[in-house]
């Protein structure tokens, strides 16, 4: 399906929800299946880095710097440095078509951000989980 095409299905959806006193979340990416079954009309994951993802996670950083400059401060070096220098490994090992125990692992706690009341201690949670993912 092209890109129109869903983002005309998923007006649809969000005008029924509200009409009907539904929600739909919003938030972080923290399902891995919403980047790995990707609407890309190409299965190469290099092509959807260098064409789409890419240029999203690494600029989004740059973007964060410049605009929320206060937001930016509070975030861990460790993080910042990891999504700017990300590239296709990171990428092929975080959403391609197999996943890990470790990638899972990353997910499951990226779950827990949003709502904790203690977020340094998730991000603290992260980094550690990140180190144990293979990007090789």
């Amino acid at each position: 399906m092209q890109p129109n095409v869903d983002l005309g299905m998923l007006a649809l959806l969000v005008t029924y929800l509200n009409k009907n006193g539904g929600t739909i979340d919003s938030g972080p990416v923290t399902i891995r299946d919403n980047i790995a079954s990707s609407t890309m009309t190409t299965s190469d994951l290099k092509a959807e880095w260098d064409k789409t993802y890419g240029p999203i996670f690494t600029s989004a950083v740059g973007l964060c710097r410049k605009l929320k400059p206060t937001d930016f401060a509070e975030l861990p070096k460790w993080l910042t440095t990891f999504i700017e220098g990300m590239d296709l490994k990171h990428y092929t090992a975080l959403f391609g078509d197999k996943s890990t125990p470790e990638v899972d692992a990353v997910f499951a706690v990226m779950k827990k951000f949003r709502e904790a009341s203690d977020r340094k201690a998730i991000l603290s949670e992260l980094e550690g989980l990140f180190a144990k993912v293979n990007f090789a």
